[in-house]
């Protein structure tokens, strides 16, 4: 790798929005799923409300692995 690539990836990396869009949106996908999951844990509900609780953590977690799935991508194509 010439310097002139790593000063442009360095600049890339400060600058590229789409990234920290991206981290924001994990980070987010993320602290949704630990809170889905405390729920479940700490819940004295009835078995229909807890088959609730146990879907919207199921669709937490997919939206967490799709949001680093995002920026693993993201990443991987742009090298930020």
């Amino acid at each position: 790798m010439r310097i002139t690539d790593r000063r442009h990836n360095r600049e890339s990396e400060m600058l590229c929005e789409e990234r920290i869009r991206l981290f924001d949106a994990y980070a987010a996908a993320t602290l949704a799923y630990h809170m889905a999951v405390t729920i479940v844990n700490g819940s004295g509900e009835t078995p229909e409300e807890l088959s609730k609780t146990l879907m919207a953590s199921v669709g937490a977690r997919a939206k967490c692995v799709k949001a680093r799935l995002a920026l693993q991508e993201h990443k991987r194509q742009h090298r930020c």
